[in-house]
């Protein structure tokens, strides 16, 4: 079994790009409203967002989702 991660052609990096700007970019827009609008609880928002981004971050970092398919 070849537990090697496959390599990414020019398209599947480009795509992977995307996505994960695509994420980044709606937590963003998430967190802008919320504090644009004034909204009551802006922080916990804000706190969600980050925590969520940083969990997003972290996959690719982990040995297992490193390896997977």
């Amino acid at each position: 079994m070849n537990t090697a991660a496959p390599t990414l052609t020019p398209t599947t990096r480009a795509l992977a790009r995307c996505l994960h700007l695509l994420v980044i970019g709606l937590l963003a827009l998430a967190v802008g409203r919320a504090v644009a609008d004034g909204r009551p609880h802006a922080a916990a928002i804000a706190a969600t967002a980050t925590a969520c981004a940083l969990v997003y971050a972290a996959g690719p970092l982990l040995p297992a989702v490193r390896r997977s398919r």
